[in-house]
């Protein structure tokens, strides 16, 4: 008996459609190139096959502002029902060729605002208009339809944007400008405009979107008409919006961006809410010798409302995760007011992450300058001199300017705007932890975090940009949770505090741990962060494989900027082979510093450098390939007062045999443990496979103490 693909069960029809290609180029990374979609073909085979289909091809819709009439016509009753996700991309008014010379102005900001309205009105009155069909009609035995719909506000651009007019015209156009032939502001012509709402008074909630996501858009939106929108959804439980608080040529638009931001977002139903992620990127000033401007009101000169107004929304009943991203600007506020009228509380919050700006939001800095003296080069001098405008026509001190013209280009000097605003020149320098102002910052987290009694996971980071980049950061593990990273990763056995705080120089206070401590009960704090204090230099250098030979004939003993032994000791120089599993390349560095860090904590070493240098392996690091081969060579640098090879429990010259596959293990420091003067009333370091003369002095300060789980595993062996 044979079976007709058109009469098969409806199951096997949408597991054979799951198979199917969906576009033409589907191997393609940009959507944009896959010409046409295959599916809706296949829908005229029978009606079970376009139930199949459909299935597919309207679960996910992207619809543009000037189609929503068409989009009502199409997704008709049933199709509505496999809708789980919406994109609306708002088309704006176009513009002419003249007016790509021109700012916008207030009519054209207008004119935006208007069409943008217009585009979220008809989108909620239509929703809204499922929804009372879905409770008149019902299903099939007549309940109502309960549909959870994804929301996402997409793309907002005219077509006349720099990379909306076609590639082969922006082109085309760029070519002329920097011939001197066009006047063009290309993105400047609107990168100050915020679109707005300016009413959807009357429009009835929409019971059926649960999520409400903003993307990243050509345009900026106003925070604040997000939160609008958002307070039509009674049953939202997430949203996660990709915003910009990046405003620096009109610091006063800013600051009043984010007070309104902060007075909309109480409006949004919270009784469901369970997952907030914000991104609200800021940009420190390239230009360190500048403070940025205050994002706070003038007449509020000490008050971060945002901070307030997040952290109000962040005690939701059943709020579980809070994500602030993009180097969000924040003040202690935002965990523990100065002035509460009762004391907050996170009854349900599981996780929180902030990854923060190196900016307070009154205009200051958590860093402030390192130990390099000389910041300013040649270079900086050149371009603070040279005052030629982008087109090397202006002269003058003008940044921008509007001509009242119609027919007159305006001005933006490229140069003298990036001297303003500080992205020119590049002075990175604020490498040094601030304790008056990061302090506070992880007190009050830390008081929070006392009042989260089902927290798993705290982070506060942030990228430093110094003479060089590094991480700065504070993250909380409460037992089950993963830490490290890759095959290093393990579940935490009891609380654990860890302290990535690279060479700015910072300790937390003992009054912030103690909170920890009383919060969470006996703590861990990681001994790790403990000897990276001590360390003023860890850089990974990536060499190609034409570099071996170079790297194996290298003196292991003396290091090159060394004239003689007694400048610089060097404790070893080991050529090392790792079998590790490299996701990328920082899983590598992982690694490398594992190392170090145990070697240090075998002895009472005070560092002044260390380098780690690493060639790829003929397997190289490509993703997925599992096990990768790498070679590097490792150098510790001390002073030679201070440290001796043979106090580090390391022989000067090759080691010795039976060393050659030594692992080490670190237990970590157990802040419950800790004597006063620092330091520790125990200590005790299992070293696995090594000699027993290689253990420390079990009272030497900055030793590990017992009691507490393992914090650092490496293993190496000798070429």
């Amino acid at each position: 008996m044979s079976v007709r693909i058109a009469n098969l069960p409806q199951e096997i029809i949408i597991l054979v459609v799951s198979y199917l290609q969906r576009w033409e180029h589907e191997d393609r990374a940009d959507i944009s190139e896959r010409s046409r979609a295959l599916l809706p073909a296949y829908a005229t085979i029978s009606r079970s096959w376009q139930h199949a289909i459909e299935c597919q091809t309207f679960r996910e819709i992207a619809v543009k502002s000037t189609e929503i009439d068409n989009f009502s016509r199409i997704v008709v009753s049933h199709r509505r029902k496999l809708l789980r996700r919406l994109e609306l991309n708002v088309i704006l008014p176009t513009y002419t060729d003249k007016a790509c010379a021109k700012f916008e102005t207030e009519k054209d900001k207008q004119s935006n605002n208007q069409v943008f309205t217009k585009a979220i009105k008809d989108l909620l009155v239509l929703l809204r208009s499922w929804h009372d069909e879905f409770q008149t009609t019902g299903n099939d035995s007549g309940a109502p339809i309960e549909q959870s719909l994804r929301l996402c506000v997409g793309d907002c651009y005219s077509p006349k944007d720099c990379r909306y007019r076609g590639w082969e015209k922006y082109q085309e156009d760029y070519h002329e400008w920097e011939l001197g032939r066009r006047h063009d502001l290309f993105q400047h012509r609107y990168e100050s405009s915020l679109l707005q709402l300016e009413s959807i008074e009357g429009i009835q909630e929409i019971p059926q979107i649960s999520s409400f996501h903003r993307s990243p858009s050509n345009r900026n939106i106003e925070p604040r008409s997000l939160a609008i929108i958002a307070s039509k959804f009674p049953n939202l439980d997430s949203f996660r919006w990709r915003l910009k608080d990046n405003e620096k040529r009109d610091p006063r638009l800013r600051q009043q961006t984010r007070f309104d931001f902060a007075e909309a977002l109480p409006m949004i139903h919270q009784g469901s809410l369970k997952r907030v992620a914000l991104d609200f990127f800021n940009n420190p000033p390239d230009n360190q010798e500048l403070n940025p401007s205050s994002a706070l009101m003038p007449s509020f000169p000490t008050t971060d409302h945002l901070s307030l107004s997040i952290h109000a929304i962040s005690q939701s009943e059943n709020l579980t995760h809070l994500d602030l991203g993009d180097y969000i600007v924040i003040s202690p506020s935002l965990f523990w007011p100065d002035t509460q009228i009762k004391q907050p509380s996170w009854p349900n919050l599981v996780s929180v992450k902030v990854v923060f700006s190196m900016n307070t939001p009154d205009g200051d800095w958590y860093f402030t300058r390192d130990d390099i003296v000389n910041v300013k080069s040649d270079d900086d001098d050149a371009a603070e001199s040279d005052t030629s405008g982008s087109d090397g026509s202006e002269t003058d001190d003008t940044t921008t300017k509007q001509n009242p013209d119609p027919d007159t280009p305006d001005i933006y000097n490229k140069k003298k705007v990036a001297l303003a605003i500080g992205e020119d020149p590049y002075r990175h320098f604020r490498g040094r932890a601030v304790p008056g102002k990061l302090n506070p910052l992880f007190e009050a987290a830390a008081q929070a975090a006392a009042q989260m009694p089902r927290l798993q996971r705290m982070t506060l980071k942030t990228e430093v940009k110094a003479s060089r980049m590094f991480t700065f950061a504070m993250t909380y593990s409460a037992p089950g949770e993963r830490t490290g990273r890759g095959a290093g990763s393990r579940n935490v056995e009891m609380p654990r505090l860890d302290w990535v705080i690279g060479p700015s120089g910072y300790e937390p206070e003992d009054s912030i741990l103690e909170i920890w401590r009383q919060a969470k009960g006996e703590v861990v704090q990681s001994v790790a962060e403990r000897v990276l204090q001590r360390v003023q230099s860890f850089r990974v250098h990536s060499l190609s494989t034409n570099d071996k030979a170079n790297v194996m004939n290298e003196d292991p003993l003396i290091p090159a900027s060394a004239s003689t032994p007694q400048d610089a000791i060097l404790i070893r120089a080991i050529l090392l082979d790792f079998r590790v599993q490299l996701v990328e390349l920082l899983d590598l560095e992982q690694v490398l510093l594992e190392h170090v860090l145990a070697l240090l904590t075998l002895g009472d070493v005070d560092v002044a450098e260390v380098e780690v240098e690493v060639r790829k392996g003929e397997g190289g690091f490509e993703e997925g390939e599992g096990n990768a081969m790498c070679a590097g060579r490792l150098t510790l640098t001390g002073r030679d007062d201070l440290l001796s090879p043979d106090d580090a429990g390391l022989d000067g010259a090759a080691p010795p045999e039976e060393e050659a596959s030594a692992g080490v293990a670190v237990v970590g420091m157990g802040l419950e443990e800790a004597a006063v003067d620092g330091v520790p009333s125990e200590a005790a370091v299992d070293v696995i496979g090594a000699p027993d003369e290689a253990a420390p002095d079990p009272a030497a300060p900055d030793a590990a103490v017992a009691g507490a789980e393992v914090s650092v595993v490496a293993a190496a062996s000798t070429q």
